[in-house]
């Protein structure tokens, strides 16, 4: 074996030769330098074989890899201020490289402490940035850019607070506006960052601008025939200044006010349960506000407190489908762009109760198997007043049934009576229970409420 790039030959004892005569096997420590190599075979009648050249190439390093960096907030400054390293594969004689992405500008920092997975280091952040951090080792491989954020140092002394020039004067109603563009604007002062505005409709009592920004002006627009107030406030890291004196001003055109109460509202009392209507469907009035453009109106169910009706209106008027047999409560209140004014004294009225008919129940039902409880499909009128009923059942020998009669009243449906809207609903009665004998039951069922009531009667045979 000749090392022809370092110099030097050795021989080398095979391990092992195959019985062929075709395979030699050696063992060489080729070190971890790069070198050129020729092997030949000596034999031992003084004929050698022909050398064969081969490389041996230098070992490849892992990569250094940067899993963590931590350090205290980093603020810039001209001092230097250390970083911790956490990672795997660092080298000796490795080398920190700090970045500033903003710039492109590199520097090596200062090795603090050095180990294979932990480098302690400093250097000097001098600008707001992000900084890209990695570690190059002495064979040139390199891990990943770690990046971490540099920020402003804190201030620690809170801004003066800035004056307010225009527009506006330091009395109510101020100045009137050319139009309804307000461009409000400030003095700078020299150690804000950024500056608080706030904007107030005085006829709303409402903030219309509450917002921040790096400049000293503020153009945005408002709601002719207003009168608003504005101040503003100089902030920094440490925090904001007091506001300044507020300045008020005025858009030109009229200056709207909330309207009047409506007047007039009908139908209904004052007091419950008031009048019943001729239908289900009621109109609901009221006069004109002057300065109205819409009205607020509420109608409310007093069985369950829920608004049935919550919406507004341009008219003076407003029809509302309600259900049969129900007490309601209604009022409305007058608005435009200025707010709204407070609701009218609430009326109550009643919707008629229908007429209360019940189809849907055969004359006669059979089953060979026990219990039998089917679903009934009813349909006819009046299903929102039914509060009650009441089932009789006598067996084939004459007598009652167990526990006859059975008494269902809305504390009790626990699903037993589905009432899907005022005209259709159904039942689920156990009309057999198990082990009841053969024979042919008979049955009758009412349905009450509202003052009246339907019987319906029928009989069950099992087979």
């Amino acid at each position: 074996m000749t090392d022809t790039t370092n110099g030097g030959t050795y021989d080398k004892e095979p391990v092992s030769i195959n019985p062929a005569g075709t395979k030699i096997t050696i063992r060489a420590n080729f070190t971890s330098n790069p070198a050129t190599w020729t092997a030949r075979i000596l034999g031992p009648t003084g004929l050698n074989s022909s050398p064969l050249s081969f490389s041996v190439v230098a070992p490849v390093s892992a990569a250094p890899v940067v899993s963590t960096v931590t350090h205290s907030v980093l603020t810039a400054a001209t001092t230097a201020q250390t970083i911790t390293l956490d990672g795997t594969d660092f080298r000796s004689g490795a080398v920190v490289e700090v970045t500033n992405l903003t710039t492109g500008a590199k520097a090596n920092a200062s090795i603090l402490t050095a180990m294979s997975t932990q480098i302690t280091a400093s250097y000097a952040f001098n600008a707001v940035s992000i900084w890209g951090i990695r570690v190059i080792n002495p064979d040139g491989t390199s891990s990943q850019s770690y990046d971490i954020q540099v920020n402003a140092p804190a201030a620690t002394v809170l801004p003066v607070t800035p004056i307010a020039v225009s527009p506006g004067s330091v009395s109510a109603p101020g100045e009137i506006l050319a139009d309804t563009t307000a461009s409000l604007s400030w003095n700078s002062v020299a150690s804000a960052t950024y500056y608080a505005v706030a904007v107030r409709d005085l006829n709303s009592g409402e903030l219309v601008t509450d917002t921040t920004l790096a400049g000293t002006s503020y153009d945005l627009n408002l709601i002719a025939g207003k009168q608003y107030r504005w101040n503003v406030a100089a902030c920094n890291s440490a925090g904001c200044s007091a506001y300044a004196s507020p300045l008020y001003f005025k858009t030109p055109g009229i200056i709207v006010t909330i309207p009047a109460v409506p007047t007039g509202t009908s139908p209904g009392t004052t007091y419950t349960p008031g009048p019943t209507m001729s239908g289900n469907s009621v109109t609901l009035s009221w006069n004109a506000s002057s300065g109205a453009t819409q009205y607020g109106l509420g109608v409310r169910d007093m069985t369950t407190n829920t608004l049935v009706v919550s919406t507004t209106v341009t008219g003076t008027s407003y029809t509302a489908n309600l259900i049969a047999g129900k007490q309601y409560r209604w009022n409305v209140a007058a608005c435009n762009s200025a707010g709204c004014s407070n609701y009218t004294t609430p009326l109550y009225f009643q919707t008629p109760t229908s007429v209360l008919t019940v189809n849907g129940i055969a004359s006669s039902y059979s089953t060979t198997t026990t219990p039998y409880q089917p679903t009934i499909n009813l349909s006819g009128s009046g299903f929102y007043s039914i509060t009650q009923i009441n089932w009789n059942c006598t067996m084939p020998n004459g007598t009652n049934c167990t526990g006859s009669p059975y008494i269902w009243t809305s504390a009790n449906w626990n699903g037993k009576f589905s009432r899907i809207s005022d005209s259709s609903g159904s039942v689920s009665p156990t009309l057999l229970a198990g082990g009841d004998p053969a024979g042919t039951y008979n049955w009758s069922v009412t349905f009450s409420g509202g003052g009246q009531s339907v019987i319906k009667s029928f009989t069950v045979t099992k087979n």
